[in-house]
């Protein structure tokens, strides 16, 4: 029992990161800093790994025990701490609680970071939209509008020089900083989206239960 009490309380300490990482992530979302948005998701994504990889080893140190539960099935947290002696049993029953709170609290904390993630996608779309409409057709649409300069043929009478002139070049008819700007933070909270993604660890659940 000591090796599944030592690997739960590095689970415990897995989620609480994962926590903190999520919080974190929520905290530049409800302030709409965007400068560090990304890399606050790549932060909440290694604490996810962390989190499934410690699963993983925990799964295999109750298969270790020998133990199972009825119909021969992997037993749940629960049913160790009923088979277990004390302090084990009142140790086992900790980390079932403590888990199970730590796991509905980053289901609440990444859910409120997905949805304000998506209201930061959205307030760029409209932002993008403005900018658009501000400056009209783009410049690569408006040079296909310019038409080739006549051809010029012979003819009795001197020929008309040709009024066409190459366009000026128009910064505000050319993809400008604010497109980029306005690119760079919709990847920035669509990573936030991706990282605030429902927690995957279905063994974990089935093993609280």
């Amino acid at each position: 029992m000591q090796e599944v009490a030592e690997v739960l309380r590095q689970e415990r300490n897995s989620l609480e990161q994962l926590l903190y990482r999520l919080t974190a992530l929520r905290a530049l979302l409800i302030g709409r800093d965007e400068q560090f948005l990304s890399w606050a998701a790549a932060e909440v994504e290694t604490a996810r790994n962390q989190v499934r990889e410690i699963d993983l080893l925990r799964a295999a140190q109750v298969q270790l025990l020998g133990v199972y539960g009825p119909n021969r099935t992997i037993p749940t947290l629960r049913q160790l701490a009923s088979l277990a002696r004390e302090p084990w049993a009142g140790i086992l029953r900790d980390h079932h609680d403590a888990l199970t709170n730590m796991i509905a609290e980053i289901e609440v904390v990444r859910y409120g970071s997905a949805e304000r993630a998506r209201q930061g996608i959205r307030r760029v779309a409209d932002a993008q939209t403005v900018s658009r409409r501000r400056r009209g057709p783009s410049w690569s649409a408006a040079r296909h509008h310019v038409s080739s300069p006549p051809e010029i043929r012979p003819a009795p009478a001197p020929p008309k020089l040709s009024t066409w002139t190459p366009m000026p070049f128009d910064d505000d008819l050319a993809p400008d900083d604010v497109d980029l700007s306005l690119l760079t933070t919709e990847s920035a909270f669509q990573d936030a989206l991706t990282a605030s993604g429902k927690l995957q660890i279905p063994s974990l659940i089935a093993f609280l239960r």
